[in-house]
């Protein structure tokens, strides 16, 4: 956390009182933040279906969140007091639905910064070359990755169940690929190829504890040798990409299972 901040409130507002930032931590039902950051117009992945990064705090203090570095995890949480009343301020959340609105500079291919409240229906705002805004816009996006660096002390990665594609075999990618039996990984990326790349209408889901864990570990893997996305090597030496993400709590669309 800032060391500028002071339960709360920046060091200079500190200085001169500060008003108490507005509530994330409701009891409401749902998400009532929810920060996402798009890559504007590129091919679709999996790993990207909740946007290139994302944050998400529902009423009951559960958070999530993926940075926008490659192949980051998703990560889950209970926020404390202090630093949910931290959050709000340093994302001006009270504000949001005073600035609702769609802010564009024409640039039509650009990563899209998307706010939204539970306070409002809908998306509070949408805006893109966000730091060259007025604040509070340009402050929102400039603390957005710092607050989910401040998150990673008190996350764990989520074990939620898995939506994933393998494909292959493919050519050499280019880039560091994993030899999935030195690796040890888990998860038979062989036997679940399809020939071709599939498109989103043919991703699958796997709620096995194991192949699940299996996918983390080989994309673990993947970051341990330096490479921007995922393939593997199996015993034959095909090679095989793969593109996945952890299916979160708040989606319902599969069994969550615990967290690590």
């Amino acid at each position: 956390m800032s060391a500028r901040r002071i339960f709360g409130c920046t060091l200079l507002a500190a200085l001169s009182g500060c008003s108490s930032p507005a509530q994330i931590c409701n009891g409401a039902t749902g998400i009532q933040l929810g920060v996402t950051l798009t890559e504007g117009y590129v091919p679709y992945t999996v790993a990207g279906e909740r946007g290139r990064s994302f944050l998400q705090v529902e009423g009951n203090c559960q958070f999530a969140y993926r940075s926008a570095s490659s192949l980051s995890r998703e990560m889950v949480g209970v926020l404390y007091p202090e630093l949910e009343r931290d959050m709000s301020e340093r994302l001006s959340f009270g504000r949001w639905p005073g600035l609702a609105g769609r802010y564009t500079s024409g640039i039509s291919d650009g990563p899209v910064l998307l706010l939204d409240s539970g306070a409002t229906p809908g998306i509070d705002i949408s805006c893109d070359d966000c730091a060259g805004r007025d604040s509070p816009i340009r402050d929102i996006a400039e603390e957005y990755p710092h607050v989910l660096a401040d998150l990673g002390p008190i996350a764990l990665e989520a074990r939620g169940a898995v939506r994933y594609r393998v494909w292959g075999p493919v050519e050499d990618p280019g880039f560091p690929v994993v030899d999935l039996v030195d690796a040890g990984v888990a998860v038979n990326v062989t036997a679940l190829a399809q020939p071709t790349e599939p498109g989103p209408d043919q991703v699958r889901v796997t709620t096995q504890q194991w192949e699940a864990d299996g996918f983390r570990a080989l994309r673990l893997a993947a970051i341990e040798r330096g490479a921007p996305l995922i393939a593997g090597r199996d015993a034959e030496g095909h090679i095989f990409r793969v593109d996945f993400r952890t299916i979160l709590p708040s989606e319902g669309r599969a069994p969550y299972l615990g967290g690590q």
